[in-house]
């Protein structure tokens, strides 16, 4: 036995290059600690946002820090790499990787949105796993393309759902398992597909099963249960028409009507059955047997109300039930006071203005706190009120006494 050997300067320097070269090939890691962009510093441990071309890097986007990538983002792994999203993870463009490892993944746990292609490169034989949770999704808007046989295998846990808005590439000796969902605008590969949740639907398929991923897919269009042509009401003799025409209607059961004499309380005054399902154009129509005791304007809403109890509403519609006249007063006159001038039958929260015989604007403001418009500050004289109520604008000469 040798004790104490002491080592040459040459083995010193063979033992520092080994060490250094073990660093040099090490995968480093960096974590999302903030919620925003992939550009912020503040959003990633060590202070540092991670390049958009990296190289041998694993990225944890972690759960309460939803990132956004404004770009593309490319990945080059010569060691171990991987990307998990456990929160929301955004990339508004292309996502690329190139593989020259065995241990290549791309997990989602959250919702991973791809929003152009995900590319998949192998250049020396190596393999990329894709990986989607229970309640993760992966979202690519447009193709998943795999070259050179990059794509190891997916693997699809029940609850998970991976969607490909372009064509789905799946390879040619992946080993694809699928125990939830996937989706695909076409597909494309020759591997074939295990696991509960079958092969790769379209995207018809998948607004039916999740309207609200639908919506997250740029290309799966998210149909409206009724297209609405028309909204109208007309005043009529003794009442109000209230007529309405749709171009298709899917899973409609009924519409509702309200009424409301302010526009913000309403009431329901009908109800009328749906068409169900529909491709022609229907007509509907109610009358309101509403007196001239509404004064000013009358407003309707329409709702439609599906099967399943969802509902949609659709914009306001006013109807105008009376002349309403103008009987501005100035009191007291003359006066050393401010004066105010009281405007009778005005709707609340009009709009009113003051101008001089000139034509320049004097005051402005909104009747909010009653029928009065205060004169403080107007010199003595001759002007013009216009109110503005609602689409009518009522204009009445006044005269201001100090």
């Amino acid at each position: 036995m040798i004790k104490n050997a002491k080592l040459s300067q040459t083995d010193m320097r063979y033992i520092l290059l080994i060490t250094l070269f073990a660093i040099s090939i090490q995968v480093n890691g960096q974590t999302s600690i903030g919620s925003g962009n992939w550009e912020d510093d503040v959003n990633w441990t060590g202070g540092t946002a991670p390049a958009t071309n990296i190289d041998n890097l694993t990225i944890n986007i972690a759960a309460g820090s939803p990132i956004t990538r404004n770009g593309a983002l490319r990945f080059n792994t010569n060691s171990n790499g991987s990307i998990t999203a456990n929160d929301d993870f955004t990339i508004t463009g292309n996502l690329t990787w190139s593989a020259n490892s065995n241990n290549a993944s791309i997990v989602s746990n959250g919702i991973f949105i791809v929003g152009g292609d995900l590319v998949l490169e192998n250049n020396a034989g190596s393999n990329i796993n894709i990986d989607i949770g229970s309640g993760g999704v992966l979202i690519v808007q447009g193709d998943l393309t795999v070259a050179n046989s990059a794509l190891n295998g997916i693997a699809v846990t029940s609850g998970g759902t991976l969607i490909v808005g372009g064509d789905f590439d799946l390879g040619s000796g992946s080993n694809i398992v699928n125990n939830g969902s996937m989706y695909g605008g076409s597909t494309s590969g020759s591997a074939s597909i295990t696991g509960a949740g079958g092969g790769v639907g379209d995207l018809a398929d998948l607004l039916a099963d999740d309207p609200t991923l639908c919506g997250l897919t740029s290309t799966c269009a998210v149909a409206l249960p009724v297209t609405l042509l028309t909204f109208e009401a007309f005043r009529v003799e003794d009442g109000v028409e209230v007529s309405w025409a749709t171009a298709t209607e899917e899973n409609n059961e009924y519409f509702t009507i309200e009424r409301s004499i302010d526009g913000r309380l309403f009431e329901r005054i009908a109800t009328i059955e749906g068409a169900g399902n529909s491709n022609s154009e229907l007509h509907y129509t109610h009358f309101d047997p509403i007196t001239a005791d509404f004064n000013g304007f009358v407003y309707y809403r329409l709702t439609q109300t599906d099967y399943d109890g969802t509902s949609e509403t659709f914009d306001i519609v006013a109807v105008r039930m009376e002349i309403v006249e103008v009987d501005p007063s100035v009191y007291p006159n003359p006066s050393m006071t401010a004066s105010a001038i009281n405007l009778k039958g005005i709707a609340e929260y009009s709009a009113w203005r003051i101008f001089s015989i000139n034509g320049e604007l004097v005051k402005q403001g909104e009747l909010s706190d009653g029928p009065e418009i205060s004169t403080w500050g107007v010199p003595p004289g001759s002007y013009l009120l216009e109110v503005q109520e609602h689409s009518q604008a009522i204009e009445q000469f006044v005269i201001i006494v100090r």
